[in-house]
């Protein structure tokens, strides 16, 4: 990784937290350029929301949230040293959310609010229902 003109550090980070952010910040920025520069989805290019992704898992989630931000792109900078950067895929937080926070329930919650919707008419009942869209892939979303 680059070292940073001390100069810069004092015109950007005034203090020590802003120096360490922009030390770790640069850091990211330079990882995720070796990976593509973007979300391997979907095309986000914006640094605050781009995350990094461990194809094979691996860690094991609990290990990897007690790294701190610095040990966990070391370890990322280790994978693509390492050769194997197709270990590692650069994600935006929408794309690695949906992909990877309990899809199987989100699923199951769409088939829900089908049959919620389905059951309310059917009874005829004056019952809240909320607004919901219906996704061209077939999920159902909240308005």
């Amino acid at each position: 990784m680059k070292k940073i003109p001390d100069d810069m550090l004092e015109k950007y980070g005034p203090d020590k937290r802003d120096k360490s952010k922009i030390k770790l910040l640069l850091i990211k920025w330079e990882l995720a350029k070796l990976l593509g520069g973007k979300c391997a989805k979907c095309g986000e290019t914006d640094l605050r929301v781009l995350c990094f992704h461990h194809k094979l898992g691996g860690m094991g989630s609990d290990k990897w949230r007690r790294m701190s931000r610095k040990q966990r792109y070391d370890h990322i900078h280790g994978i693509i040293e390492a050769g194997r950067p197709e270990d590692v895929d650069v994600l935006c937080m929408n794309c690695h959310t949906k992909d990877f926070s309990r899809p199987k329930l989100y699923d199951r919650f769409s088939e829900f609010l089908r049959d919620f919707q389905q059951r309310v008419m059917k009874i005829g009942k004056r019952v809240p229902r909320p607004s919901v869209t219906e996704l061209p892939n077939g999920l159902m979303v909240l308005d």
